[in-house]
């Protein structure tokens, strides 16, 4: 039995776990899928609602006087339109793109992970468990997503990543206001390969995703608070 050391997902029905659990297109595609956007559409609400809150300015990092970041997002609006970063941001995170890499992640990694893997995902796991692979998936995340964008800069300007920093002020919208290719190398597979090194729980899994998206939110909102 899962005793106390189970105890730390005791709030997840297991039955119910273990039924999505046993479908791995489901656990390690939709998951990941349904994690990722509420990472990301969380952030973006709560952020672009806190930027227009009286007093927020004091928190917005400001690029020198005379440069009052409100002025710069709104010149930023003038070049790339808000509708425009919205939609793109959108799209990017439920359109084909986003479904393709969640159909090829869904088959993929439960391939790659292996039935180990796999037949241990359908228990729950302890604290300990979700935690360690939660921290290490944030430290091999990293690396990649370094990498990858790295790649971005010095390979891939002229034709992928410019569009990004065609948005000379971001704010949290403007997150994954990218070129597809761009979200493919810097978003789904520094996830997948994190995966495949950590072999983590579905649940760290989940965890990671939602906040690895949100994170990157939070470095687009230009705001500087001890709380984010």
């Amino acid at each position: 039995g899962d005793g106390g050391g189970r105890g730390g997902a005791a709030m997840l029905d297991k039955a119910a776990w273990a039924a999505w659990a046993a479908q791995p297109q489901l656990c390690w595609g939709v998951g990941t899928f349904i994690a990722a956007n509420v990472g990301h559409l969380g952030a973006v609400l709560v952020l672009e609602a806190a930027m227009r809150l009286p007093g927020a300015a004091s928190v917005m990092i400001e690029y020198g006087p005379g440069h009052e970041r409100w002025q710069e997002v709104q010149k930023t609006w003038q070049a790339v339109p808000y509708g425009e970063q919205w939609r793109t941001a959108l799209w990017n995170m439920l359109g084909p793109m986003a479904i393709l890499n969640s159909v090829v992640s869904s088959f993929l990694l439960p391939y790659l992970l292996g039935p180990a893997v796999l037949e241990h995902g359908v228990e729950l796991p302890s604290w300990s468990e979700a935690i360690v692979a939660f921290v290490l998936l944030e430290l091999v995340g990293d690396f990649f997503l370094y990498t990858f964008h790295r790649l971005m800069h010095e390979l891939l300007w002229d034709h992928v990543h410019q569009y990004h920093h065609s948005i000379r002020t971001p704010t949290p919208i403007s997150t994954v206001c990218i070129e597809n290719l761009d979200a493919t190398l810097q978003g789904g597979l520094p996830i997948m390969l994190s995966a495949l090194v950590v072999r983590p729980h579905p649940l760290a899994m989940y965890a990671f995703v939602a906040q690895r998206v949100a994170e990157n939110v939070v470095n687009h909102s230009g705001m500087d608070h001890w709380l984010i």
